[in-house]
């Protein structure tokens, strides 16, 4: 039982961690439209000495850095994280393959975002930042494909995770057995025989 709690627990924080993600990188063009539209008077003030489209680009820029920043370390995280899972899965419980399959899968994915798909996407999005949205641009076509297919992976991962919640969650208790409990069976009464 105490597998099973702390295997959900796990999992748990993980899928947490990639929604909180999701929503960063949606916030992040709120942000520059907030503080466009007066949120301070202070910097409203010294954006006015800018260009507009100039101004939109710059809080852009910063905007976008950030996020970039936050995918790169929530990536690193994610990988030791599906890492440590995984290996709790396989030495930690009793688990079937399907369990074992999925949190392989997750950390799989996460392999190919962190080192296939976000590299190539953070350069475009280095180099789109400062060419006007309404300039036709090849780079800016690429990296919005490399964007939505980086979230369609996102949400394959964030799927594969619930699954792999509800096989936890609903397992019997055959499922994600301590095992340390076959140990404590020796102190048993019942297998006095086996000191003889």
């Amino acid at each position: 039982m105490l597998s099973r709690r702390f295997g959900c627990l796990l999992l748990g924080m993980w899928l947490a961690g990639i929604l909180l993600m999701t929503w960063v990188d949606w916030e992040r063009t709120w942000s520059v439209d907030a503080v466009l539209n007066g949120g301070n008077p202070a910097a409203s003030m010294r954006l006015k000495a800018l260009a507009p489209e100039d101004a939109r680009m710059l809080l852009t820029y910063q905007a976008n850095e950030q996020a970039r920043w936050y995918q790169r370390i929530w990536e690193d995280v994610q990988v030791f994280w599906g890492a440590l899972f995984f290996a709790f899965l396989l030495f930690g419980t009793r688990e079937g393959k399907l369990t074992l399959g999925l949190s392989l899968g997750m950390l799989a994915v996460t392999l190919a975002e962190r080192f296939l798909l976000s590299p190539e996407m953070l350069g475009l999005g280095r180099i789109i930042d400062f060419i006007r949205p309404d300039l036709h641009s090849g780079e800016r076509s690429e990296y919005w494909v490399l964007h939505n297919t980086y979230r369609m992976v996102e949400l394959v991962k964030l799927g594969a995770g619930c699954m792999l919640a509800t096989v936890l969650m609903a397992g019997g208790p055959h499922r994600l057995r301590d095992p340390w409990e076959q140990v404590h069976v020796i102190d048993k009464a019942d297998y006095g025989h086996i000191d003889r």
